[in-house]
């Protein structure tokens, strides 16, 4: 976990870094300013490249991160998560540079928006904290389920709790005593 806030503080240090470079000339600014044609392939290639790193961050790379893998064990587990978030922290740290490489050579507005949208990912998504960890680790499902049960019991008298926790038991098929039977039609 130190690992990965490490690299988060460094990928926002790193936008912070080359956004301050870039406001103080010591970067070059508008160098495609004056021609039209390049300034449109560079911020179509900067929305393009924002709108697949959002995507494979999101659903590639997240739908990696939200179940830990049935056979490993919580070492592998732990090093599987470290692994997937750090490639997708450096996925959308590449592409915010790349995005405000192209606002500093156009002073295109896309630009700036295109980098501000991968920070705004990298903030939400990015961060590591015993919670995500946790859910990923399969404890908060565990936790939950404990929870429920003792506020269902305390609740409720022992004879409703037993039947409300039947009816929503994953496990019993029985159909609830509310539901209407479909009518068979006349012949």
């Amino acid at each position: 976990m130190k690992q990965l806030k490490i690299l988060f503080l460094a990928a926002v240090l790193d936008a912070v870094l080359f956004v301050v470079l870039g406001e103080t000339d010591i970067i070059p600014n508008g160098l495609l300013a004056g021609d039209r044609n390049a300034e449109f392939i560079a911020t179509t290639v900067a929305i393009l490249l924002t709108l697949a790193a959002v995507w494979m961050g999101i659903k590639w790379i997240g739908g990696k991160l939200e179940r830990r893998p049935a056979d490993a064990n919580d070492e592998e587990a732990l090093s599987f998560y470290q692994k997937w978030s750090m490639w997708r922290l450096l996925l959308w740290d590449v592409v915010m540079v790349a995005d405000l490489v192209v606002y500093y050579l156009t002073l295109s507005s896309t630009g700036i928006l295109a980098a501000a949208i991968m920070m705004l990912a990298i903030l939400v998504c990015c961060w590591p904290s015993e919670e995500k960890l946790a859910i990923y680790m399969g404890e908060r499902d565990e936790e939950i389920e404990d929870i429920d049960e003792a506020a269902l019991k305390e609740s409720l008298p022992e004879e409703l709790a037993e039947q409300i926790k039947e009816q929503t038991s994953p496990k019993s098929k029985q159909t609830s005593p509310n539901t209407k039977k479909k009518k068979e039609p006349k012949r």
